[in-house]
């Protein structure tokens, strides 16, 4: 099953982001994606433009990108997983911080509420989400799998839906296996001042689960009090990265992938030099890569990696500014996921007298 992570730079204009989105899901369905990933907030990111308490008064901006994107799913005859803003009824003050995912009728199918707001005190950044956000009922329908039958191999696919920071709670990730994930889908917004946790995080959620990550990502900056880290990562049951696109921290001079020199959040092409920072990324046969293929690029931590099953497309900056926008491909092999739970049967051999059964088997 072929799926595309969205890598975007949403702004305080709904309406722009809608337009981007829907032509990110028409290019996506065209290269053969039967599922298009976005990241947490896709709809706004609010500040001046959009400001969160006018937009609650009205509702109208987010309402109608919550529409365009389920026309867009239909439109394209594809699924469509998208972060986004929901009212939140018992208080005007407050949202929910949602992750929808539509069918290719244009059916809403899928709702899940973000479990775990962020809450981090850190020198350079104090963030509680909790101070907008209502954290998501844990008896809410969300945190049952969203069930995709891949109209290309017949294959049925489960997923679980979370967003951002629920990716630091490993319990729950253990909760979506015990009732059968074999991916999951991390809708997020990550901050750079993390950004040395993204990618040990989403390694350690695929090995501990056997299962893929898919984890579409905003980037760059949304406007003068806010950007995201960008990074975009498919990660396979075996800890391969398939597909990462480009970060802010990523560098800026231009690399080659491929023996192809890129742009990087829109920078110029430049040399590279192989004792540089820039160096090239290598192809090298490896006796440990688990991606079809049996061949990794790798590159110095912090640089694009794009394994057998991965590819992506570099949108360059779009027209209103935003730096980084990418479409990342993966194919999921649900072979790979079977295969590794049988030659390592960890949760076979669960020590239930000590730790219990897990929830949901």
């Amino acid at each position: 099953m072929k799926v595309a992570i969205a890598q975007i730079t949403s702004i305080p204009k709904p309406e722009r982001n809608l337009r981007l989105c829907r032509k990110i899901i028409q290019k996506a369905a065209a290269n053969g994606a039967e599922l298009v990933a976005f990241p947490e907030s896709s709809d706004v990111i609010f500040g001046p433009g959009c400001e969160s308490a006018d937009e609650r008064k009205e509702l109208k901006r987010t309402r109608a990108f919550r529409e365009g994107m389920g026309q867009a799913a239909k439109e394209n005859a594809v699924w469509v997983v998208f972060g986004c803003h929901m009212p939140y009824d018992a208080d005007p003050k407050m949202w929910r911080n949602t992750c929808l995912s539509y069918n290719p009728s244009g059916e809403l199918v899928h709702s899940y509420d973000k479990l775990h707001p962020c809450e981090a005190t850190l020198p350079d950044m104090n963030v509680s989400e909790s101070s907008t956000c209502v954290p998501g009922d844990t008896s809410q329908p969300g945190l049952e799998l969203l069930t995709i039958e891949s109209r290309v191999t017949g294959e049925t696919w489960h997923f679980g839906i979370t967003i951002c920071y629920d990716i630091r709670y490993p319990q729950l990730f253990t909760y979506l296996r015990a009732r059968g994930a074999e991916a999951y889908i991390i809708s997020t917004a990550w901050f750079p001042t993390t950004r040395r946790h993204w990618d040990p995080l989403l390694t350690a959620r695929a090995i501990d689960n056997q299962a893929y990550i898919i984890a579409p990502a905003q980037v760059g900056q949304h406007h003068q009090e806010r950007e995201s880290l960008g990074a975009s990562t498919v990660v396979d049951p075996w800890g391969d990265k398939i597909v990462r696109l480009p970060s802010i921290a990523d560098r800026k001079d231009g690399q080659k992938m491929n023996g192809k020199q890129v742009k990087t959040n829109g920078g110029g092409g430049g040399t590279s030099s192989s004792k540089s920072p820039n160096a090239p990324v290598d192809e090298t046969s490896t006796s440990y890569a688990h991606n079809g293929s049996g061949k990794t690029l790798h590159a110095p931590s912090g640089d694009i990696e794009v394994g057998g099953d991965g590819s992506w497309d570099d949108l360059g900056d779009d027209e209103e500014g935003g730096q980084g926008c990418a479409i990342g491909y993966a194919v999921l092999r649900k072979e790979k996921v079977e295969a590794l739970r049988k030659m390592v049967p960890i949760w076979d051999n669960l020590r239930t007298e000590l730790y219990g059964e897990p929830d949901g088997r």
